[in-house]
């Protein structure tokens, strides 16, 4: 199966958790709405394309209808944290607030981003705006510009069994895999947390939708030995992916 394969390196970027108020925390990996985001910035198009209707050709599907999307970490070489104060001014109150806020980040995060389309002329049309994207391409916050260092069509294969899996975003809750194997890697636990798969935008605000369990696995690989829907390997790298 062909898919486009980007490869991405951003200076600082973050992906904050949902309900995160002061401290905000963040995934090691992109959501999969933040990578519909993404791919629709390259494209220019706004969230009612991407999630509702998108006039292309002869065909007003949205785009989310007519791509899957999968992400690896290929490396992340450092974390801060950022400190700054928010000032508010309460009129009720007749006192102005002033609330800190930290925030964490990723440095010099680089990671695969991999798409599959409906049709081959669908797949190089994209390719070709990631290359020459009509918005500027983020992955987090609108001010943390990603650099694209390279889009390719690969050729990925049948996943080799039993799939090895790390650094990946993954639609299920991985606790839930009974034949399973831990092998090297930290001891950091894996992330699963309940997310949409798309947005529904009414009066141009967002509303989560097909909320369900994705698992942030980057503490340490694992082998699956049961077949995984949409999995696929990438003999390039020699790594399995899993379409979202």
């Amino acid at each position: 199966m062909d898919a486009i394969k980007i490869k991405t390196i951003s200076a600082f970027t973050s992906f904050k958790w949902q309900k995160d108020q002061r401290y905000h925390r963040t995934y090691e990996l992109p959501p999969k709405t933040t990578l519909f985001g993404f791919i629709g910035s390259a494209l220019g198009l706004k969230e009612e394309e991407i999630y509702h209707r998108w006039q292309w050709v002869d065909n007003s599907e949205p785009l989310f209808n007519r791509i899957n999307v999968a992400v690896l970490i290929d490396d992340i070489e450092g974390r801060i944290k950022e400190t700054w104060t928010t000032i508010k001014n309460v009129p009720a109150h007749k006192r102005i607030v002033s609330t800190p806020i930290v925030r964490e980040q990723l440095f010099r995060a680089r990671y695969f981003i991999y798409v599959r389309a409906e049709s081959n002329s669908l797949l190089n049309y994209i390719k070709n705006k990631v290359e020459t994207p009509i918005f500027p391409l983020s992955l987090g916050r609108d001010d943390e510009l990603v650099r694209v260092k390279s889009v390719n069509i690969v050729s990925l294969t049948d996943p080799k069994s039993p799939i090895m899996l790390y650094g990946i975003l993954l639609p299920f809750n991985i606790a839930k895999v009974d034949s399973k194997t831990v092998l090297e890697g930290t001891l950091k636990p894996h992330l699963t947390q309940k997310l949409p798969h798309r947005f529904e935008i009414i009066d141009k605000t967002r509303e989560p939708k097909d909320v369900e369990e994705f698992t942030f696995l980057t503490g340490y690989k694992i082998i699956i030995e049961e077949p995984i829907k949409d999995a696929y390997y990438d003999p390039e790298d020699g790594r399995n992916v899993v379409f979202l």
